[in-house]
């Protein structure tokens, strides 16, 4: 009886996961046509682009913010007084 008390859960999740599934088959969305296929394809194509060209920019910003970082530590170590170039850049940077 313990045996058999264990199986019918098991046996009603069974029933209950291929009614699931019979379901989801019976409202699969048809697939896509040929020219859906051909505008998806080219759509990607354009946001690949702009995202390339996106993670380009960034990268051309950050290598330009590391070298102005760069050259205020430099002058920095070599004593100079970089307060004025802070200040110039704080000022900009202000709406």
């Amino acid at each position: 009886m313990c045996s058999q008390e264990k199986q019918t859960p098991e046996i009603d999740i069974r029933a209950r996961i291929a009614r699931l599934s019979e379901a989801e088959e019976k409202t699969a969305k048809p697939s896509a046509t040929e020219e859906e296929l051909r505008v998806l394809s080219a759509v990607t194509a354009r946001l690949d682009q702009l995202l390339a060209r996106v993670v380009e920019a960034e990268v051309q910003e950050l290598h330009a913010a590391s070298s102005r970082l760069d050259q205020l530590l430099n002058d920095i170590s070599e004593g100079k007084d970089v307060r004025a170039k802070l200040k110039r850049r704080d000022q900009r940077e202000r709406p």
